[in-house]
């Protein structure tokens, strides 16, 4: 966890005033940017198969960095960070870098649960920036998502196929097992 704070703490220094106009310029408050916990950080990074990758020191690819975990009490620094996301504003892929949450905001689910409002999927980290960090991100649809997703009577989603893909994690029918129960004593 220390090593995921350090790392992405060093994509925070490497933005520059041009990254923040980026952001900005899409629809990023930046209030959203400025308060809390620093949500983004840029590097450069290298792809590798399943939408993982590392970082880079060559400058093939530059990618804005966002952390996945807890935020500390009042959205200030990070209590924990169990993953990295690299993406670009201008594309919907998402890679990862050690690929252990499937869901960055995960608590947005029982939030929405709790309130009794719908549970907001957003189809990038754009829109979800844009969205002041409400809702959620999935990071990885070949997870098995079906409790996540299957606590909340309303879902929103911002693009056709996100919600496509939310409809297919529900319809999955899930195979119970057999239970057996054999020379069981009760007290």
């Amino acid at each position: 966890m220390m090593k995921l704070v350090s790392i992405f703490d060093q994509t925070v220094q490497n933005l520059t005033f041009q990254h923040y106009k980026k952001l900005i310029n899409s629809g990023v408050d930046r209030s959203t940017l400025f308060s809390g916990a620093s949500l983004v950080g840029t590097a450069d990074i290298q792809i590798h198969k399943n939408n993982m990758f590392d970082f880079s020191e060559s400058g093939k690819l530059s990618a804005f960095i966002t952390p996945v975990g807890v935020r500390g009490a009042k959205n200030i620094g990070w209590y924990e960070i169990c993953d990295l996301v690299a993406w670009h504003p201008n594309k919907k892929t998402i890679y990862r870098f050690t690929g252990d949450m499937p869901v960055l905001n995960p608590e947005a689910s029982e939030k929405a649960f709790y309130f009794q409002q719908p549970l907001i999927v957003h189809a990038g980290l754009l829109s979800w920036l844009k969205a002041d960090c409400e809702g959620c991100v999935v990071l990885d649809w070949s997870h098995p998502l079906f409790s996540f997703f299957s606590m909340n009577d309303r879902i929103l989603t911002d693009d056709k196929p996100t919600g496509q893909k939310i409809k297919n994690q529900l319809a999955c029918q899930q195979k119970l097992p057999e239970i057996f129960v054999e020379n069981f004593v009760y007290g």
